[in-house]
């Protein structure tokens, strides 16, 4: 079958955005858009404007593309801004909902994004919040193996004047 899909027109052999990612691996799979769209949980006709190359999917579905494709198909900006992005990104999760769940505000998330404050317990406390979070979605060596570089988050108390 290998053979066959490389003279498919149309076949991502270096895919590059996240449609092209998932196009390859169902078509690696066999897999018909409908079959991949149910696993995903979304419309088919989303997948087909992403794998079309129009547009590209928000961060809600990111969790069940990456277990999908067994790899995050995107890359992290290597600072502590891309790295926390990177993490909530791949946790299916907006500034706003990560914010809520570390009781902060959402200006602190994208300062921290933008590597424009100070990265202190607060920060260290959003990246354990997040950790677990990949935990509980099954994705934790998938995010981990695109972020050699970062050891396993330490858990702090979080700092006070975050609430």
């Amino acid at each position: 079958m290998g053979r066959y899909l490389k003279t498919v027109k149309g076949y991502p052999s270096q895919p590059k955005t996240v449609g092209e990612h998932i196009k390859k691996r169902r078509l690696d799979l066999g897999l018909k858009q409908t079959e991949v769209a149910a696993r995903l949980g979304m419309h088919f006709t989303s997948l087909q404007l992403w794998e079309r190359g129009i547009g590209d999917p928000g961060v809600k579905p990111l969790p069940e593309i990456i277990r999908f494709l067994g790899y995050v198909p995107f890359e992290c900006e290597a600072t502590p801004g891309g790295g926390i992005s990177f993490v909530r990104r791949c946790c299916g999760k907006t500034q706003e909902e990560l914010a809520e769940m570390i009781s902060c505000n959402p200006d602190t998330i994208g300062r921290w994004e933008s590597n424009r404050s100070n990265f202190s317990q607060k920060y260290d406390f959003a990246m354990d919040v997040l950790q677990q979070e990949l935990e509980s979605l099954g994705i934790r060596d998938f995010v981990s193996a695109a972020l050699p570089r970062l050891p396993s988050w330490p858990v702090t108390e979080p700092n006070r004047d975050c609430r």
